[in-house]
């Protein structure tokens, strides 16, 4: 599997793209009651989100196996308003684990990642490290790279143009042969299986 980037420069402040009035990001308790994440709260899945200081909500979440469901069928993170933008920053991990966020058209379809449109993959491996894939519908979009506690990945869509573009700590790595003029949400999918799936994942995740 090789790696592959389109390089096109910086990408947009998130600030200065979108009215930080419409961030905004609604999570899923175990027993799938909405949470609305304007406050610190802290579900059976051991999620963890918090308000930001100014503009806009951060979520730091914590995802340790085992999950609520079996395979790629915890979506921990699904979007309720507009947004062109969404940024994880991976500030700790253990064990094995993967999952993905992104951006989607229809996030309410499924938990898998199978109908998200642009996502971004973190599989996290013991004896790889963690990695970072381009994941757009459903399957493997072109581009892979190894990456560090502390990186910041975004997935951004311009929504003049419809272009979508992967940035790496604010450089732009890969951009999305499928454009996306339609109304986007944040989307997402956690992966559980007993055995090699095992482990811990805190992602700071914020979007606009």
């Amino acid at each position: 599997m090789g790696h592959s980037a389109h390089l096109a420069g910086d990408g947009a402040d998130c600030a200065l793209m979108v009215d930080p009035s419409r961030r905004s990001l609604v999570g899923k308790a175990a027993g799938g009651a909405a949470l609305i994440w304007a406050t610190p709260v802290v579900t059976t899945l051991g999620l963890t989100p918090a308000a930001a200081a100014s503009g806009g909500e951060t979520w730091s979440i914590t995802a340790e196996r085992p999950l609520a469901n079996q395979g790629w069928n915890n979506q921990l993170i699904t979007g309720t308003v507009p947004v062109d933008e969404v940024c994880t920053t991976l500030t700790a991990s253990a064990g094995n684990t993967p999952q993905m966020i992104g951006l989607n058209t229809d996030p309410g379809t499924n938990a898998s990642y199978n109908t998200i449109d642009h996502a971004a993959y973190f599989y996290i491996r013991t004896d790889l490290g963690p990695r970072f894939y381009v994941w757009e519908d459903g399957g493997y979009g072109g581009y892979w790279t190894n990456i560090n506690i502390g990186d910041e990945v975004c997935v951004v869509r311009d929504p003049a143009t419809g272009i979508v573009t992967y940035l790496l700590n604010g450089v732009v790595v890969f951009t999305s042969p499928n454009n996306s003029p339609g109304t986007l949400y944040v989307d997402s999918s956690f992966y559980y299986r007993p055995g090699f799936w095992s482990g811990s994942v805190t992602l700071d995740i914020t979007s606009c």
